[in-house]
């Protein structure tokens, strides 16, 4: 049940990423005197904005399922079973919800050009309904809306759900005494690994969604609007569609092989330590070569044993090589 809400939540980091990848360029191309890289039109500006929208709602709601099926089975002892009984209706109406307000959006003529992307905007900003050719003068109050919901229920939710997580589990240690949960039990490895997936996804949603939150909310309180922050801006929007490739990543971090080159390359991060005794050896192999490139014209005119007890001179790798043979022998085979 779990892999198949990963699999929802990974469609809609997706459907984000994507809309978010193009940044300016689905935007109209009038937009370009204050825009850089605006080369779209109002229909591009409004199929960008929906796509990231079903990956803004999306992905909080599904994280915050995903957490719920994570306190179920550790706290209820809900089996996977009793949790697939719900999972049509789970994903139905996630999907009903975020189609029904990304197409109602869309027939508002709310999405628009929105800073370095299109999303919630009245065109032109801030306009009255006299002047206003695309949305309304309430538009702003909806791009506040969709800022608070579902993102905020859904991030205090989250940490709800692994308060209690933590909780139960502690709760069960204590009663138990370590009698039957004991470090090394398989019980207790299990329960150790859920606690610890749960929390990581809901650590990669803090990490990627609260920093942009954080600024908007500045943005909004700052007079007239005018707050801007380069390096903040800059970071909280790269850290916003890295949410799929680091969930990627956790639901890897158990596996740690991957069966095609990409996926390879995609795990990198989860085998630093490979990588880097990888490097190690390198480097040794490297270090090792250079000294034996320096010895070898130190060897020249050396005495070496040779078969037979004697001494010969050698001026070169090769012959030293050839003259040691011998000693290499098994005395059987002589």
């Amino acid at each position: 049940a779990i892999d198949r809400l990963l699999l929802g939540m990974g469609i809609t980091d997706l459907s984000f990423s994507a809309g978010w990848f193009l940044t300016t360029w689905p935007s109209p191309k009038e937009n370009a005197d204050w825009l850089w890289g605006a080369s779209g039109n109002t229909q591009t500006c409004s199929a960008q904005a929906f796509f990231i929208s079903l990956g803004f709602w999306g992905t909080p709601i599904y994280n915050t399922i995903i957490s719920f099926y994570y306190r179920a089975m550790i706290e209820w002892n809900w089996t996977d079973d009793r949790l697939l009984r719900y999972d049509k209706y789970v994903h139905g109406a996630i999907w009903s919800a975020m189609l029904l307000r990304s197409s109602i959006y869309l027939g508002m003529k709310y999405f628009n050009a929105y800073g370095v992307i299109c999303y919630v905007q009245s065109l032109p900003p801030d306009c009255n309904d006299d002047d206003c050719v695309r949305g309304d003068k309430n538009t702003w109050k909806i791009g506040i809306f969709e800022q608070i919901f579902p993102l905020w229920p859904c991030l205090l939710l989250n940490a709800y759900f692994m308060a209690r997580v933590y909780w139960s589990i502690r709760k069960v240690a204590h009663r138990t005494k370590n009698l039957v949960l004991s470090p090394g039990d398989g019980l207790f490895e299990q329960l150790r690994h859920l606690k610890m997936q749960a929390s990581l996804y809901v650590l990669v949603m803090y990490f990627c969604l609260v920093p942009d939150q954080i600024y908007v909310l500045i943005y909004f309180a700052s007079p007239g609007r005018t707050f801007f922050n380069y390096w903040f801006e800059t970071f909280a929007y790269m850290a916003l569609p890295l949410q799929g490739y680091l969930n990627f990543l956790v639901y890897m971090r158990r596996k740690r092989r991957a069966h095609t080159s990409f996926g390879r390359v995609m795990m990198a991060p989860l085998r630093w330590k490979e990588v880097m005794d990888c490097m190690k050896a390198t480097k040794r192999s490297n270090t090792n070569a250079a000294a034996t490139g320096a010895g070898d014209g130190a060897n020249e005119g050396v005495s070496v044993p040779v078969g037979g007890g004697g001494m010969r001179d050698v001026g070169s790798t090769a012959e030293t090589s050839s003259a040691t043979i011998p000693l290499l022998n098994d005395p059987e085979d002589k």
